[in-house]
Parts: C-alpha cells; structure tokens; sequence
C-alpha cells in the first residue's frame, strides 16, 4: 500500500489532514516549502527573538489584492479560486481581519480636542422679511 505510514498517521489522529514538508536546514528554505503553493516574496529572519516575518503571494493572481477583500469577500469564492476548504477559508478571513485590526491600532488618534470660538455672537443675522435680527445673549 502506498503510503501506508502517512495513512496510518492520519487514522492515528482520526482523519485530521496533514501536510508533508520537505525538510531544508535552512529556515527560510523550510518555511517556502511549508507555504507552497503560495509564492513566498520575502523572508526575514530575527535571530535575536527567533522570529520570522514572510511575505508571500497565495490569492495576489487571482485578483485578491487587499487585506479587506480577503477579509470581507463571500467565502465560497475564495474556495472556489484559492482551492481551500471551509475551515481554510474560515482561517484565512479571521487572519486578515486580525491584520487589519492591528493596522487600525497602529493609526495615532489625537485624544485632545480643540476648543473652536464662538463665532455666531457678533453675528447679524438678516430674517427673509428684510428685519435684522441680532443675538440677544449678553457679554458673560
């Protein structure tokens, strides 16, 4: 039987689908493998924080240009251009609206507010049938 050991690792966690990765020693190798098919553009390693930032291309042909149209867009057409399952999809929309909500911390909001003046107190103010009408409030 053809793949037999991969089958029995699936019937040992109950039919859950795996991925096989190539291994590579080099980690930037390995996580291009890990991300096939998508196009990896970039990958930049922290080796201080042991971290790695990747960029890559899986629905950028298919027109999907912005986080927002991933995040938002009906996801029976993102299984049917991008091949994903539901729970795919499901993963894919959470993730670009959780980057879309850090982009939004990321704007500074101004929290002071600037006081504008009262300009409407000197202010005469002609009525259509031609009377002026002048604000009545006193000096405070």
């Amino acid at each position: 039987m053809r793949g037999s050991r991969v089958q029995s690792i699936i019937q040992e966690l109950r039919g859950e689908k795996v991925d096989i990765v190539p291994w590579s020693e080099d980690p930037a190798r390995y996580v291009c493998n890990a991300l096939s098919p998508a196009v990896v553009n970039k990958v930049v390693i922290d080796e201080n924080s042991r971290s790695m930032e990747v960029t890559a291309s899986l629905l950028y042909n298919d027109g999907f240009y912005s986080l927002e149209h991933i995040a938002f867009c009906e996801p029976d057409v993102l299984m049917k251009v991008g091949s994903l399952d539901e729970d795919e999809v499901s993963t894919l929309q959470k993730a670009a609206r959780v980057a879309l909500m850090e982009k939004l911390e990321e704007i500074p909001v101004e929290s002071e507010t600037e006081e504008v003046p009262d300009v409407a107190e000197d202010v005469q103010i002609s009525s259509s049938a031609g009377a002026e009408v002048q604000d009545s409030r006193k000096d405070e």
